[in-house]
Parts: structure tokens; C-alpha cells; sequence
């Protein structure tokens, strides 16, 4: 199997990965960060080949069990002039993934341009949440529609940030 090819779509989300992680199961799957994140806590086990992984907190990246893919990157991406961060749960803001800080930026742009849509939804490892731009606010959705207590987001100038904790989970010393 050729390794270029495999980065191309996350089985997960069938979309290109965004932070691509090579599993260290038999196969050597890659999946988007976030995607392998949620797929392993429902299932220690590769989505693909059913692999035991034994891994218990994501949070801290954990060489054991897979890699980033350094020489891969979301080629349709280009680098942000602003970046989308969240509030982590202890202390500090995380930065979003590249295509979800996209997505948050393009719906931010067009609260601007018109004054509407003041709330979007995203889709971040198999879960909602919505994103609230005047109140700067972060809600995950849950199944019965309910809406989690908000986590502050912030949006920074590239050169300004101090980039956060890290991105999407995985801590800055790791990326």
C-alpha cells in the first residue's frame, strides 16, 4: 500500500484528515486525530482491523499506540491569517483542528458580511456543537438537542497567538 495514498481519506469521516495519526494496529491505519480520538473511547479497538489498543487518556499523546503523520498535511488547507481557539477544561485554550477552524472562520465571515447566522454547527469527532460568534461561546449538542453548559472560544491573529495548549487535543511538545 502505497503511504501517500493512505493519508488521502480518514475511514472515520471518509473526509482528508485533518491532524493525520497512524494507528499502531496490524494495518498501520490512519485516521484523523479527533476521529480515532472518539471512535477509541466508545471502542479500544482500530475501526478497521479490530486491533486491541489499550490506551486510556488521548489527551497525552501516547507514542505507543500511534504517530502523527509529520510529512502529511491537509494540502487544501493554507495557513490561517486567524486562529479559532476553545477553552480547555482545566486551564489554557486549545487551538482547532485545521479544517474545523476552516469552517468555524468561513461562518464567521459571513455573520460579518450580513449580520445572520449568528450560531453554526460543526461537526468535531462525531459530535455537534455549536458555535455561538456574539457570545464567543462553544456548546456541544447533544442527541436530544439539548445544549451543554458553554465553553468559551477566542479568535486570534496568527502571529499573535501564543498557539495555545496545543491542537485538537494533542499537545503543543508532540506537534
Amino acid at each position: 500500500m502505497n503511504d501517500k495514498n493512505s493519508t488521502d481519506v480518514c475511514s472515520v469521516c471518509l473526509g482528508e484528515p485533518s491532524i493525520p495519526i497512524r494507528l499502531k494496529c496490524q494495518g498501520l491505519h490512519i485516521f484523523c486525530f479527533l476521529c480515532l480520538k472518539q471512535s477509541l473511547i466508545l471502542d479500544k479497538r482500530c475501526p478497521l482491523c479490530r486491533d486491541v489498543i489499550d490506551v486510556d487518556d488521548l489527551e497525552d499523546y501516547k507514542e505507543d499506540f500511534f504517530e502523527i503523520v509529520k510529512d502529511s498535511t491537509n494540502a487544501s488547507l493554507s495557513p490561517p491569517e486567524w486562529i479559532w481557539q476553545y477553552a480547555g477544561r482545566r486551564f489554557g485554550y486549545w487551538n482547532y483542528d485545521p479544517t474545523t477552524n476552516k469552517e468555524i472562520e468561513e461562518g464567521y465571515q459571513s455573520f460579518l458580511s450580513n449580520n445572520e447566522n449568528e450560531r453554526i454547527e460543526i461537526i468535531i469527532g462525531a459530535k455537534t456543537y455549536e458555535i455561538h460568534y456574539p457570545l464567543g461561546t462553544q456548546r456541544l449538542k447533544e442527541v436530544d438537542g439539548t445544549l451543554s453548559k458553554p465553553r468559551a472560544i477566542r479568535r486570534v491573529k496568527e502571529e499573535n497567538s501564543d498557539s495555545g495548549k496545543g491542537t485538537a487535543g494533542i499537545k503543543n511538545i508532540f506537534i
